[in-house]
């Protein structure tokens, strides 16, 4: 009679075999490496694993969404172009080839006219957020990967609610891992408001297309009335967010000018 034992290191065994011609295929050969070590010591750990975060590929139906939501948005980004009031910038032959990468990883060309002010301090940041959004008289639209239920996230959901009730089309986007707490916890009071929360790439292992849990949507935006924009690297959060002695420091661009409607686009 078979132990559990022996078909325990029999599976182990396969796993091993059968991975190696998976993993090779998809990888560099360092990276492969690293996941054959981690197969190859802990084979049913590292299998998991590797279903969860290891392919590269994506669902059918996502990447299909993904073409058409790039070309809406660069159809749209592309419409800016045309205009009168909008001009194409000289540009400086050493920075052709930096122009060329980002517009074509953007999919919109870039556009001159525009005023940009750095910001470089979190409570200023938040601080002419939430006064651009009282003084919104059309639409706010937010794109964030952290929002969070602490003091930073409830001023600025006052502020969204206060636009929404009177009038102001308020939208919020924000990603279902690092927006977690805030989805169960403020946006309901939002919704109540009449702002439209809506998680972006929601998690649920029992998805029947499931595939890159970790892949998230790490963008910060904010559109108000079309005119005006914030991009950057800082989030919805306080600056001690995850740390007890530390602050972190973000830049944020507050932008006017045509690239607003690229930004709205996206």
């Amino acid at each position: 009679m078979v132990s559990w034992s022996l078909l325990y290191i029999i599976s182990e065994w396969l796993i091993r075999i059968g991975m190696t011609p998976v993993v090779m295929r998809r990888r560099w050969p360092s990276v492969a490496m690293g996941w054959l070590l981690v197969i190859f010591f802990q084979p049913w750990v590292g299998l998991v694993v590797y279903l969860l975060v290891g392919e590269n590929r994506l669902p059918r139906r996502r990447i299909q969404l993904r073409r058409l939501a790039i070309g809406r948005a660069g159809q749209d980004g592309r419409d800016v172009v045309p205009e009168p009031h909008v001009i194409q910038p000289a540009i400086d032959p050493e920075q052709r080839m930096l122009v060329t990468l980002a517009e074509r990883l953007g999919e919109m060309p870039i556009v001159g006219g525009n005023q940009c002010e750095v910001l470089a301090d979190t409570r200023q940041v938040i601080d002419r957020l939430i006064a651009d959004i009282d003084a919104a008289e059309r639409s706010v639209h937010l794109l964030f990967y952290i929002y969070r239920d602490d003091e930073t996230g409830r001023r600025v959901t006052e502020a969204l609610i206060r636009a929404a009730r009177r009038g102001v089309a308020c939208r919020l986007l924000v990603d279902a891992v690092g927006s977690r707490r805030m989805l169960k916890d403020l946006a309901p009071r939002m919704a109540e408001a009449g702002v439209d929360v809506r998680a972006a790439l929601p998690v649920n292992v029992f998805r029947s297309r499931l595939a890159r849990m970790d892949l998230r949507n790490h963008r910060k935006l904010a559109v108000i009335d079309g005119t005006l924009a914030y991009t950057g690297s800082q989030n919805i959060v306080d600056p001690s967010y995850g740390t007890r002695h530390l602050v972190w420091h973000d830049m944020m661009l507050r932008l006017q000018g045509p690239i607003v409607l690229q930004l709205q686009a996206v």
